[in-house]
């Protein structure tokens, strides 16, 4: 799963609007 993030989160040209939403994600899940 991390290095999905960190693939993904390289990739990103912004990568508050991925990370944020991600991080509201995972809060949520639980």
């Amino acid at each position: 799963m991390f290095t999905q993030l960190r693939f993904t989160y390289e990739q990103e040209h912004n990568p508050e609007e991925f990370f944020i939403p991600y991080v509201w994600q995972l809060a949520l899940s639980n």
